[in-house]
Parts: structure tokens; sequence; C-alpha cells
């Protein structure tokens, strides 16, 4: 594995209804190689745009602003990275006039917790989303693990970084200071090794069993990430009304090949947790898609056997 480190901080400073934000990066890259190897490039130590250096950001509540990482698989054995924010801490920062009309005591008012934050990386073979810029706050993220679609050698992807502040936010917020560290590892593909995977959204709910696991569908159309093996994403499952009292779930890998579907689309919860039993199932589908059309219901179990 090939691991950088970045540190780098957001300070949020309302000034009449702005906000401002100063992003800097260091890196460090220790790392052990077997038969062929892995190499994660940074691009020119970290945001594209003006790497190395801080970097000044205006963003007005709810406006959103994007910063970029570019990297690169160097190496010559296709790869995975493993994104994770951690060490998420809030400051006071500087106590301004504004700010002392409603915190006067200058309490550290935790802005990450109002810095809704998105991640989404664009590569040369693909594009995925890992968090929608909608409902996460930094301080959500902390200590969460992303993966990525497996990257080929040689191929160069930009990690795209949104970040809003949420419009509740008001002047108690001037001058506070969220910082995070970013942490990117690059893992080899143990090419071949069949897993299985779960749709699992964020309202999920974890089989009795402990494996496994549904959630309710409201109608509508929604877009579930499927985990295989421990935890690596592995694509979307997208629900949507087909019309007749049907709908529409449709598997869509990236990077993971389908061997077998099995779905459950029923009351809550469903009677029989184990796959094998579900009342929808495909196999031998061999593709990176499948689609069912099924009569609609108030739970959706979606579970597969992949392979990449």
């Amino acid at each position: 594995m090939k691991s950088y480190v970045i540190f780098f901080s957001i300070s949020l400073i309302l000034f009449a209804g702005g906000t401002l934000a100063y992003f800097s990066d260091i890196e460090f890259s220790p790392s052990t190689y077997t038969t062929g190897y892995i190499d994660l490039k940074l691009w020119q130590n970290g945001w594209t745009d003006n790497p190395g250096r801080l970097i000044d950001i205006e963003a007005k509540p709810c406006e959103y602003k994007e910063k970029i990482i570019r990297i690169k698989n160097a190496g010559n054995n296709p790869a995975i990275v493993d994104l994770k924010i951690y060490n998420v801490r809030d400051f006071g920062g500087e106590f301004t006039e504004e700010e002392a009309r409603f915190d006067p005591l200058n309490q550290v008012n935790k802005v990450s917790y109002q810095t809704f934050t998105g991640i989404w990386i664009e590569c040369d073979s693909f594009s995925q989303m890992i968090v929608e810029n909608d409902n996460k706050t930094l301080r959500d993220l902390e200590d969460v693990k992303f993966y990525t679609s497996p990257i080929n050698p040689g191929e160069i992807c930009d990690i795209h970084f949104t970040f809003h502040i949420n419009s509740t936010a008001g002047n108690e917020y001037q001058g506070d200071i969220a910082k995070f560290d970013l942490e990117l590892s690059l893992e080899q593909l143990d090419g071949g090794k069949e897993e299985t995977c779960w749709a699992i959204g964020e309202n999920f709910i974890e089989f009795k069993q402990g494996w496994g696991s549904y959630f309710q569908y409201n109608g509508g159309t929604v877009q579930i990430p499927i985990y295989a093996g421990k935890h690596n994403f592995a694509g979307f499952l997208k629900v949507e009304d087909a019309g007749n009292g049907k709908i529409r779930v449709t598997y869509n890998m990236q990077g993971w090949e389908l061997l077998d579907t099995h779905l459950y689309v029923g009351d809550c919860p469903p009677p029989k947790p184990s796959p094998g039993r579900f009342p929808y199932k495909h196999e031998s589908v061999n593709a990176a898609f499948d689609e069912y059309i099924v009569n609609s219901g108030d739970c959706i179990a979606a579970h597969g056997v992949v392979r990449r």
C-alpha cells in the first residue's frame, strides 16, 4: 500500500454574509511493494490550480465552492484509492465585532458541523460520486473511509471537493475555524476474487443476524451505493418508478462484474434475510449491469455476487 497524508485546514470566516476559506497541504508517502508495484502520485503537491500555497475562496452561505486534487496511478498494476477525512477540530479563531453581538464569550461554535462537504472523482475511464454535497457535514465524514473504483496503470484522476456553509449559520460563527486532515491510500487489486455485495443507503437497517441490510423505499428515484467485501465501493443501485405500481431496480457496477443478483421488494422487514430466498434473482449475469422491473414495496434488499 502507498499512502499520502495531506494536512490542510479550512478557516471559515463570515463577514457580512461571506465566507473565506484557506487551504494548505503537506504530504508524506511511505511505501512497500511486492510483485509489480503501485505508485500514487499527487499532482504538484495537491490542489491543481495553486499547488503548495494558501488558497483563498469566497464562499457565501449555500454557495458551492470546489477544489480539486489530481492524482495518478504511476505503477503498473490497477489499484483502488482509499480516502479518509480525519482529525477534524474546531477553534474559536478571530473574535470579530459582529460576532461579539451574538457570541460575547467567543465560544467555539464548531463550524465543522455547519460545513457541508461533497466528494467525487473523475478519471480517464470513469467518474464516481463518493459523497453528495447536500446533507453530510465535515464532521459527519470524520473517520469514514471511502473507496474508488479501480484505477488503471497510468490513469489520471481528479478528486473534487465541494464545500458550502449551512444557510442557518449565523454571526456567532464569524472568525471560527475548522481544520481537518485527509489521507489517500492506494491498494493493489486482488484480481479475480469473488465478493458478496449489498446496497447500503444512508438509512439502511441491518438484519438481526449481523450481515446484510435493507432500506425503506418511499417512492420516486433514489440512488444507493453498493459495497462489496470489506466496504469496498462497487457501484450504485438505482430505484425509480416504472408506472402501474411497478419499479425499475438497476444494478450499475463500476469496475466490478456481476455474477449473480438477488432482490427483495415487499413489506418491512423482509421475512427471510438469506439472499438465496429472495423472490427475485438472476444467475450468471456476467456483466456490469442488471435490471429488474417488479411490483413496488416498502422495503428493498439488494444483494449480489461480484468479481473484479
